[in-house]
Parts: structure tokens; C-alpha cells; sequence
């Protein structure tokens, strides 16, 4: 405790007398560098007890110069670990009066009428052993539906996924890919880069002996986007292969288990399927490549998708709603999912914008906007609103210190006009405390 508190002074002293700081550090640079240079010379010219007094001044100020880095560091580390947040944002904001704002809902919110998503529920069931499914470690990788979705098809699938609450369309290095949501305690959920664990299902759900799994499910209307961390241990498969062997990899340097990603490819789409769990066994990724396959080839046979862009039959009634858009934010601490309903009326993407709602000051900008793109549905129809949901981190504040902060729903028009506000809304929230 005395080594904290010492640290802890000596990092005040420091840090709020930078240029002391950092004027003794050049003068012990230059004493290091001074006597580096004198002492060879004394030596040569047989000053040998300058010599000496030399190099002990160059040893002394070399320990003095590290002993201070090492201080330093420590004092920042200690702080870092366990003295206060610097971030003091938030804490002299005043709320006007007049001012219409909302709490966030618990993260644990459950609604009255929980959405429904039984082929999701059995594809993690699968994990438990109760679904049925094949463990053998080669997989059927017919599907050949993703041959027919280019051209003009291309778009019929993309519009589907936009519109689906099951599937978020958002973008990577500028490559559009679609990852599959889950419903998590009773809502369509997105989930930190698409991956699910048995975490997220701790509740409802039999996980087998240890509980540990992990998976993704992604759709890429133009091939492969987010395989290359993989690669070394992913399976490569052109649909309509028939059964290939499936690569499974035991993850030893972080003891996760056993893993494997297949990746089927065609001339048109791609699906990415990752599968992680204790077991060597594989008998999510068969179920996942399924479902998709027979959800891409009603798609393909459905004349209303055709007719109409989508098909409210072949998507959860959550997909597409009647009524105003609006907006309503879930969690806390810092980290919050914003669920929504808008039409942008036409093709293209929406994103997060966050301010602070007095002094209009962005909220975690440079982050939260690219982190929150996605390819929502739309139509001509005013009265209908589509399903946006996204995960989000606001940096600014700390824990308990709460604020106004307005939440706004922006449109990018894919045809290249200007961008647009659809919706907004003001919530009282706190930041991410570092």
C-alpha cells in the first residue's frame, strides 16, 4: 500500500509538471550521452581517475534514467488498475427541465409477446446433443441455391436479408455481408462481429456437461468477406461438392477448444459457418448450412419476394412493422443495444449518431459510425417501418454519471444523394468507464 500511495504521488508530481518531467529526463539523456563520450577519451589519455569519476556518472545517471521510466510506468499501471477514471465527462451537465428524455430499458427486458425463433433455438440446441444431427466430420455441402443469386437474383437476396430481424446486412472494408442474429431473452439480438456463445443462452436451454460454445453464421452476396483470420484453419467447399472432410482444429494457444470454419463458395454468394466447442464433434455447422439452404431456395420460389422485394411469409413478424419510427435503447454501463423501426423509402444503409443532448457534443464518433452500418428493408408503403438493431459502446462519462444523450437514425441513400435524419430520441445514460 505505502509503494501504491508513493507511485500514486510521485505520478501526480510528474504528470502535472509534464515539462519538469520531461526536462529531467533530457537532462539525464544528455548526463547519459556526455559521459558515454568522455570516458573512452579520459581513458586514452590516461586520465584514468576522471576517467573512472566519468563512467560512475555514466552508470549512476543510465539507473537513474531507467529507474525513472520504470517509476513512471509503474505509477501509470497502478493508476490505470486502480485509481480514479480521468473521464469527467458528464458530471457538470444539467438537464433542463423541459427536457423529454427516456431510461434505457434492463438489458434483461423481456416483451410481453417474445419474438420467435425456432430454428435458431434448435441450431443451439445442437450443442446439448438434444437436436438431431450429424457428428461425422464430413459435411454435405450441396447448396446449390447460391448459384442462382447473381445478376439481377443478387439483389433479390440482399433485399431479403435487409428486411429479415433474422439477419443484420452491414458492411467490411466496404464488402457487404450478412451475419445471422439470434433471439436472446425474448428480442433479435446482434452480438459483438457476430459470434454467439453458451453465455448468451445460459437461461432456457440444456448446454451439455460444460457450457462452452461458440458460433457464426454469414451470408456474402459476393464471396467470402470475413474468412482471413481463418484461413489456416478454415475448410474451402464449392457448393454442390457433395461431402467434404471438415477441418477441426484444437485452439491451443488460448484453450477454446476444438474449431472449425467452413467457407462454400460458388460464381454467385458464399456462407461462412463457424463452429467452436469442447467436443470435436461437429453438429451445428450441417444444421446452420441447411437452414440456409432452405431459406435461400424459398426466397428463389417465392413470386411475391419477386413481386413485391420481400416476402413477409418467409421472415419473423418482427421484421416489418405498422406504426411511426422510433427508437429504443437497452443495457447500460457505457454499452448499449439501440433497436429501432424506419423506412427509409429506398435502397440503401443507416447509422448511428450520438450527441450530447445540451451541448450537441459527438459521442464516440469515429467508433460508433462505422460500427452500426446496416442494409435495412424499406417500401413505398409510409405506415410500414423495418427492424434496425445494433451493439454500441459510448465512451464518454463513467459509471453512475449520467447524462442526456440523443440517439439519431441516419439514411444514406445508395443512389448517391445527400444523407438524411429518419428518427431520433433522447436517453439518460452513462459512459464506458476505462
Amino acid at each position: 500500500m505505502l509503494a501504491a500511495g508513493a507511485a500514486f504521488a510521485l505520478q501526480d508530481v510528474l504528470l502535472s509538471n509534464e515539462y519538469l518531467s520531461v526536462a529531467l529526463l533530457v537532462m539525464l539523456g544528455l548526463a547519459i550521452l556526455f559521459a558515454l563520450a568522455a570516458s573512452p577519451y579520459q581513458f586514452a589519455t590516461r586520465g584514468w581517475r576522471r576517467g573512472l569519476q566519468t563512467l560512475l556518472v555514466f552508470l549512476l545517471a543510465s539507473a537513474g534514467l531507467v529507474a525513472g521510466f520504470v517509476i513512471l510506468f509503474t505509477a501509470l499501471v497502478l493508476n490505470a488498475m486502480f485509481g480514479p477514471s480521468e473521464d469527467n465527462f458528464g458530471k457538470d451537465i444539467v438537464i433542463p427541465a423541459d427536457m423529454v428524455l427516456e431510461d434505457p430499458r434492463a438489458r434483461e427486458y423481456k416483451p410481453d409477446i417474445p419474438a420467435v425463433d425456432e430454428a435458431g433455438r434448435q441450431l443451439i440446441a445442437a450443442f446439448s446433443g438434444t437436436a438431431e444431427s450429424s457428428a461425422a466430420a464430413r459435411i454435405n455441402v450441396d447448396c446449390k441455391v447460391l448459384e442462382h443469386f447473381k445478376g439481377p437474383d443478387r439483389d433479390l437476396l440482399l433485399r431479403h436479408l435487409a428486411t429479415s430481424a433474422k439477419w443484420l446486412v452491414t458492411e467490411e472494408r466496404g464488402k457487404v455481408y450478412a451475419v445471422r442474429r439470434c433471439v436472446v431473452g425474448g428480442r433479435w439480438q446482434s452480438s459483438l462481429n457476430g459470434y454467439y456463445t453458451a453465455f448468451d443462452f445460459r437461461e432456457g436451454l440444456d448446454h451439455g456437461s460444460d457450457g462452452h460454445w461458440q458460433e457464426r453464421v454469414i451470408i456474402d452476396p459476393d464471396g467470402p468477406v470475413l474468412d482471413r483470420p481463418w484461413v489456416a484453419k478454415a475448410t474451402y467447399a464449392r457448393a454442390g461438392a457433395g461431402p467434404v472432410a471438415l477441418k477441426v482444429v484444437n485452439d491451443k494457444k488460448y484453450g477454446q477448444g476444438e474449431e472449425s470454419y467452413l467457407v462454400v463458395t460458388s460464381s454467385g454468394g458464399a456462407i461462412e459457418v463457424f463452429e467452436q466447442s469442447r467436443s470435436r464433434a461437429r453438429p451445428f455447422t450441417p444444421l446452420a448450412l441447411k437452414e440456409i439452404e432452405d431459406e435461400l431456395a424459398a426466397v428463389l420460389a417465392s413470386p411475391t419476394a419477386r413481386a413485391r422485394g420481400f416476402d413477409p411469409a418467409l421472415m419473423s413478424v418482427e421484421s416489418v412493422r405498422t406504426g411511426p419510427a422510433d427508437i429504443v435503447l437497452f443495457g447500460g454501463g457505457g454499452i448499449y443495444n439501440v433497436s429501432a423501426y424506419v423506412n427509409p423509402a429506398e435502397r440503401g444503409h443507416v447509422y448511428l449518431k450520438v450527441f450530447e443532448a445540451t451541448r450537441n457534443t459527438p459521442l464516440s464518433a469515429a467508433r460508433l459510425g462505422p460500427r452500426s452500418i446496416e442494409y435495412t428493408g424499406w417500401s413505398g408503403n409510409p405506415g410500414e417501418t423495418f427492424f434496425y438493431d445494433t451493439e454500441i459502446t459510448v465512451y464518454e462519462g463513467d459509471w453512475g454519471t449520467y447524462y442526456p444523450a440523443r440517439f439519431e437514425v441516419w439514411f444514406v441513400p445508395a443512389s448517391g444523394g445527400a444523407e438524411r435524419k429518419l428518427v431520433e430520441k433522447i436517453f439518460r445514460i452513462e459512459g464506458w468507464e476505462r
